[in-house]
């Protein structure tokens, strides 16, 4: 996932981090105006930094500008949610095909985050439950031992992020749970074609639902 910024970090990286963060935690939601004035003043930064942020936050997916409009939350299009999962079939499925095992600390991680998963249900927090969701596909991700692609999933399930936040959050992720427990079972078990298998259906049917999402 994106990591924080620190005081190390220019300016313009704090800032869109800033927004970021305002967008996936559904206080800018998709197609919000961004008026250049306003985020000045709300942000504490220069019309440069401001720019800058903005620059860094479209290369990311988030935000986007028409000629001659303001800049907006990106709100997603069918052929975004088709695009994502395109490569998020290449990339999930191709960590666990093939494989015999896993290194245990790896998996002792993916436990972990189907444990955080389950507190943060029990305790009806759903947005952690979505955030730990999130994880337990970069976690996968995360098999290929190549930071380009953490990287590029990061950003992918980021620009996720900005439907997840426009409704029920309990409706969007609590169907998911079981399905990531039993993939994480069967990872440990040995069986990472069962698992990938169980994975291809799950990819199938989120994309399905998310493409209705966007639609309506």
């Amino acid at each position: 996932m994106n990591q924080p910024a620190t005081l190390r970090d220019p300016a313009f990286i704090r800032v869109a981090n800033a927004i970021r963060d305002d967008i996936l935690k559904g206080r800018l939601l998709s197609g919000t105006s961004l008026i250049e004035a306003e985020l000045i003043n709300v942000y504490d930064v220069s019309r440069n930094t401001l720019r800058e942020a903005m620059q860094l936050l479209r290369q990311q997916g988030l935000v986007s500008q028409e000629p001659n409009k303001s800049v907006r939350v990106k709100r997603l299009t069918e052929t975004d949610i088709r695009d994502i999962f395109v490569v998020r079939r290449v990339v999930e499925l191709g960590a666990l095909r093939g494989r015999n095992s896993v290194p245990a600390d790896w998996l002792e991680r993916l436990n972990e985050v189907i444990r955080n998963e389950s507190e943060a249900t029990a305790r009806a927090d759903w947005t952690a439950v979505a955030r730990q969701s999130l994880l337990f596909h970069q976690e996968i991700v995360s098999l290929h031992g190549s930071p380009i692609f953490d990287q590029m999933f990061s950003l992918l399930v980021t620009q996720l992020r900005l439907v997840f936040v426009t409704g029920n959050e309990q409706a969007f992720h609590e169907p998911w749970l079981k399905r990531e427990a039993e993939i994480c079972r069967l990872i440990a078990a040995g069986d990472c074609e069962a698992a990938s298998g169980q994975l291809e259906n799950y990819l199938a049917d989120s994309e399905k639902m998310l493409t209705a999402l966007v639609r309506n």
